[in-house]
Protein backbone atom coordinates (compact mmCIF):
# COMPACT_ATOMS: atom_id res chain seq x y z
CA UNK A 1 0.00 0.00 0.00
CA UNK A 2 1.64 3.27 -1.07
CA UNK A 3 2.53 5.76 1.64
CA UNK A 4 1.96 3.37 4.52
CA UNK A 5 4.18 0.46 5.44
CA UNK A 6 2.55 -2.78 6.56
CA UNK A 7 4.25 -2.33 9.94
CA UNK A 8 2.83 1.19 10.45
CA UNK A 9 -0.63 0.04 9.35
CA UNK A 10 -0.41 -2.89 11.78
CA UNK A 11 0.48 -0.56 14.64
CA UNK A 12 -2.36 1.77 13.66
CA UNK A 13 -4.90 -1.05 13.54
CA UNK A 14 -3.68 -2.78 16.71
CA UNK A 15 -4.84 0.06 18.95
CA UNK A 16 -8.38 0.20 17.57
CA UNK A 17 -11.45 -1.48 18.96
CA UNK A 18 -12.80 -4.09 16.53
CA UNK A 19 -15.84 -1.99 15.57
CA UNK A 20 -13.52 0.85 14.56
CA UNK A 21 -11.23 -1.30 12.44
CA UNK A 22 -9.90 0.59 9.42
CA UNK A 23 -10.37 -0.84 5.95
CA UNK A 24 -8.51 0.02 2.77
CA UNK A 25 -10.32 1.25 -0.32
CA UNK A 26 -9.72 -2.16 -1.90
CA UNK A 27 -11.42 -3.93 1.02
CA UNK A 28 -14.36 -1.51 0.97
CA UNK A 29 -14.76 -1.84 -2.79
CA UNK A 30 -14.94 -5.62 -2.42
CA UNK A 31 -17.55 -5.36 0.35
CA UNK A 32 -19.69 -2.93 -1.64
CA UNK A 33 -19.14 -4.74 -4.93
CA UNK A 34 -17.92 -1.56 -6.64
CA UNK A 35 -14.61 -0.56 -8.19
CA UNK A 36 -12.01 1.36 -6.21
CA UNK A 37 -12.40 4.13 -8.79
CA UNK A 38 -16.06 4.48 -7.78
CA UNK A 39 -14.97 5.17 -4.20
CA UNK A 40 -12.45 7.72 -5.51
CA UNK A 41 -15.20 9.39 -7.53
CA UNK A 42 -17.44 9.60 -4.46
CA UNK A 43 -14.60 11.19 -2.47
CA UNK A 44 -13.84 13.65 -5.27
CA UNK A 45 -17.50 14.71 -5.52
CA UNK A 46 -17.68 15.22 -1.76
CA UNK A 47 -20.26 12.48 -1.23
CA UNK A 48 -20.58 12.28 2.55
CA UNK A 49 -22.60 9.05 2.78
CA UNK A 50 -19.40 7.03 3.32
CA UNK A 51 -16.92 8.93 5.52
CA UNK A 52 -13.22 8.26 5.06
CA UNK A 53 -9.92 9.32 6.61
CA UNK A 54 -6.61 10.09 4.96
CA UNK A 55 -3.49 8.62 6.50
CA UNK A 56 -0.38 10.23 5.11
CA UNK A 57 -0.40 11.66 1.61
CA UNK A 58 -1.99 8.81 -0.34
CA UNK A 59 -3.59 6.27 1.93
CA UNK A 60 -7.37 6.41 2.27
CA UNK A 61 -9.01 4.36 5.00
CA UNK A 62 -12.62 3.75 5.97
CA UNK A 63 -13.96 2.86 9.41
CA UNK A 64 -15.59 -0.56 9.34
CA UNK A 65 -18.52 0.71 11.42
CA UNK A 66 -19.20 3.43 8.80
CA UNK A 67 -19.07 0.90 5.97
CA UNK A 68 -21.56 -1.32 7.84
CA UNK A 69 -23.81 1.70 8.45
CA UNK A 70 -23.63 2.61 4.76
CA UNK A 71 -24.58 -0.93 3.77
CA UNK A 72 -27.66 -0.90 6.01
CA UNK A 73 -28.80 2.45 4.58
CA UNK A 74 -28.52 1.44 0.93
CA UNK A 75 -29.83 -2.12 1.34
Amino acid sequence: MPGLSKQRLGILLAGLHIKDRLLTAKQVAERLNVKEQTLANWRFRGDERLPWVRYGRRTILYRESEVDRFLTKVA
